[in-house]
């Protein structure tokens, strides 16, 4: 009985101690929710408060910088960085800095406040002022070089300058001298007459070169001596297509003599095999040209050409000497004025002639039957590349249904692609676009009641803000091309690199 009564004890003790733990368990889940919900709400209440005062600092940002534009910068007894001594070491720096952070802590935190965006203005007013200056420099530096002679879209387009006997290398022989000479005042101009020209005068270099004491005549002839003649030349005016050709056939004969010849023997062939070069690839090339060009001339036809092409003028008058009546339009244009000296050559034959200038093209066309034209090269995209102004005359003629011929010869051809006028061209000195040939105009002098004669344009360089751009040459795109008159046939433009690899390429020769 006794024993019950302790077991039944027992159990109840053990039950009361269960129901305690769940009371403190249960509470202990009520204490921990309780306190994770009371940091919720600290964390949002946090973020909100710091959102409130981001907009707050933001509006006193953007009304003081507005009072700022309408009023201009308040004067301010605090301190401000303009103020300040910038210090000159690392230890100036950090007593600056102590000074400056001990007035601030001194100073109400209101004060602080109200102080920090002025002092944001008046840096931002700073840099205004550093921008406006790197602007002014910057401005002043675009005037000072718009200013110069030089056209800035062309700028890679330096006027040639005149070469000076001065400027040539002892090296130089005469007779290239002179020639060098010649091209730069278009005494010889044309890219057949410079190419022939420059061949005849190698001759004369080749006759009177020796070759030094321990050296070959190949070598040294085309590395030494041939090179100094080529960069004189290239000084008076750049390189044609035809005398880039003639040059490397040149250079490649030479390197192919047999070294044990003789030298009089080596000068004697080289003279030789120049001369076959000029007559097969200049003389009877041209002449092949032209009577294929003179039998597409009509009876009654009218001939527009543009320039002075050596070609053209041999094929008008090769169809002349055959009986074909025919009359030619001459287009002239300034400075060179080709198109007048080849007129006077036709008169000169018995040619009817008429002499315009580039700009009655249009009323021209109306009534042409032929446009004959000459290159200076023929490009490996089927471009002509000529006298500037030949663009204008194929393309009027184009749009007027008056086909285009051009007469070149295979010497003038390169593989290489040419896209827009201004590769490989070549900027003139600017008087001779400038100053005209033709007299100045007469003016009345009031105070002598005589006539003077004035040019407004003798002192242009001189004149503020004057520019000239005398471009040689331009490009015409090959759909503007009817045909290509060559030595070997008449080809579309677009075959131009085919004629090439069947010719056995530009420099083929003798």
């Amino acid at each position: 009985m006794a024993g019950e009564v302790a077991g039944e004890a027992s159990a109840q003790v053990a039950q009361q101690k269960g129901s305690s733990n769940k009371v403190a368990k249960k509470n202990d889940d009520k204490g921990s929710t309780a306190t994770a919900g009371q940091t919720g709400m600290d964390a949002t209440v946090a973020k909100v408060n710091m959102a409130e005062e981001k907009k707050r600092k933001k509006a006193e940002k953007a009304a003081k910088r507005a009072a700022h534009k309408s009023t201009g910068p308040e004067p301010s007894a605090s301190v401000s960085t303009s103020n300040v001594r910038r210090p000159s070491s690392t230890g100036d720096r950090g007593a600056a800095n102590a000074a400056t952070q001990g007035h601030r802590q001194n100073q109400p935190r209101s004060a602080q406040e109200s102080q920090r965006p002025k002092q944001n203005v008046q840096q931002r007013g700073a840099g205004v002022d550093r921008e406006s200056d790197a602007h002014k420099q910057t401005h002043f530096t675009k005037t000072a070089r718009k200013s110069s002679k030089e056209i800035q879209p062309f700028g890679d387009f330096a006027p040639r300058k005149r070469p000076q006997v001065s400027d040539a290398s002892k090296e130089v022989h005469p007779a290239v001298l002179a020639l060098g000479f010649q091209m730069s005042h278009y005494v010889v101009c044309g890219s057949t007459a410079r190419s022939i020209a420059m061949l005849l005068s190698f001759k004369a270099v080749i006759d009177s070169y020796t070759t030094p004491v321990g050296t070959s005549f190949a070598r040294h002839f085309t590395a030494h001596h041939l090179a100094k003649q080529i960069d004189f030349l290239i000084s008076c005016r750049p390189l044609s297509i035809p005398m880039g050709n003639s040059i490397r056939w040149l250079k490649d004969i030479v390197i192919r003599e047999d070294p044990s010849k003789s030298e009089s023997d080596t000068r004697r062939d080289l003279n030789r095999y120049i001369d076959e070069f000029i007559q097969e690839r200049f003389t009877a090339a041209s002449t092949i040209i032209a009577q294929t060009a003179a039998d597409r001339i009509r009876p009654g036809a009218i001939i527009v050409t543009y320039g002075g092409s050596s070609v053209v003028k041999e094929a008008l008058l090769t169809a002349h000497g055959k009986g074909t009546p025919f009359s030619v339009f001459c287009v002239d244009s300034e400075p060179l004025n080709e198109g007048s000296n080849l007129a006077l050559a036709l008169q000169a034959a018995g040619i009817k002639v008429t002499i315009a200038r580039i700009n009655s093209l249009t009323r021209l066309m109306k009534k042409a039957s032929l446009i004959l034209i000459g290159a200076t090269a023929m490009t490996g995209n089927g471009a002509l590349y000529a006298r500037a102004g030949t663009a204008a005359v194929a393309t009027i003629g184009d749009v007027n249904k008056v086909p285009v011929l051009v007469l070149c010869q295979t010497i003038k051809f390169t593989e290489k692609p040419i896209v827009h006028g201004l590769e490989m061209n070549e900027n003139a000195p600017g008087e001779e676009l400038v100053v005209s040939q033709q007299p100045p105009p007469d003016s009345f002098d009031a105070q002598t009641g005589g006539i003077i004669r004035v040019d407004k344009w003798a002192q242009w360089k001189e004149k503020e803000g004057v520019k000239v751009l005398n471009l040689l040459y331009d490009l015409t795109p090959a759909e503007y091309i009817k045909g290509v008159i060559c030595e070997h046939a008449t080809i579309p433009p677009s075959a131009v690199p085919a004629m090439l690899r069947l010719s056995g390429g530009p420099a083929q020769g003798a």
